[in-house]
């Protein structure tokens, strides 16, 4: 077991690479078996192999810090791809999921759906309440950049800063 971890360390880099290869494939698998041949539940097989697959990288990057006690690239990269997964993902997935379904109809010579009414019945906000939107996400980035900075200060220590001179 311990041989099998060693390796996973030593080769985590690429075992990310090809994790993300695999969340495309999948995702692909996921929209051809649910539009192109109509089957939902072998679309959903692959939405579960998928987020397996995140999972792994999850525990990979857990695993990891628990051997090396420390934050490094491998922790700070793949949790900065769960955070955009938390805030963005669902939104940019479906997304995808209305592309290929309009593009999937019109391979196959179907009528295309109409998705905007879906997308209409969410309100265009304008004013002061498009204002309100606007800058709740404004917040969200700025909590996500201070975080971010927060723990890249702890992990660097301001070792390499003085580089930087703006005079």
């Amino acid at each position: 077991m311990m041989e099998m971890m060693d390796f996973l360390m030593q080769y985590k880099w690429l075992i990310v690479i090809i994790a993300e290869i695999l969340f495309l494939v999948f995702a692909g698998l996921f929209f051809i078996m649910r539009y192109w041949f109509r089957k939902n539940a072998v679309g959903f097989a692959f939405i579960i192999l998928l987020i397996l697959n995140e999972l792994f990288l999850a525990f990979l990057a857990i695993y990891d810090y628990l051997q090396t006690g420390t934050l490094d690239s491998f922790q700070i990269i793949t949790a900065i791809f769960y955070i955009y997964l938390i805030f963005e993902g669902k939104k940019d997935f479906k997304r995808l999921d209305h592309y290929f379904k309009k593009k999937v109809a019109s391979w196959k010579g179907e009528t295309v759906p109409d998705l905007q009414t879906s997308e209409s019945a969410v309100e265009k906000k304008y004013g002061r309440a498009h204002a309100k939107e606007e800058r709740e996400g404004w917040y969200i980035h700025l909590v996500i950049f201070v975080i971010a900075q927060i723990v890249f200060w702890n992990i660097d220590n301001f070792t390499g800063w003085q580089d930087f001179n703006l005079t």
